[in-house]
């Protein structure tokens, strides 16, 4: 299990997303009827979790506290292995506060 995998800078990761996207979109209009069945993996991909917490954290919605009383751009996001997944190793969730 690879529990030390590096997270990348937002740079790098709002590239890696956006590439990953246009591979996407070029596969789903060369077939529209093309199931993507395994995007769990890219949920749950680093890249994809520091633009995502980067886009929640600027929004202007980032400044009022959740159910959880705790406002997102107090904190870091904290993610764990939460299981051992066949293909990369490591299946990453995010941590309960």
């Amino acid at each position: 299990m690879n529990t030390e995998v590096l997270w990348p800078d937002l740079d790098e990761a709002e590239h890696r997303v956006l590439v990953m996207q246009k591979k996407l979109h070029r596969w789903a209009v060369a077939d529209p009827g093309r199931r993507f069945d395994d995007l769990a993996n890219l949920v749950y991909d680093p890249a994809f979790l520091v633009v995502a917490w980067n886009r929640l954290r600027v929004n202007k919605g980032a400044r009022t506290a959740g159910v959880d009383g705790v406002a997102p751009r107090s904190e870091p996001p904290r993610v764990q292995c939460t299981a051992s997944c066949p293909d990369s190793g490591c299946c990453w969730g995010l941590m309960r506060r």
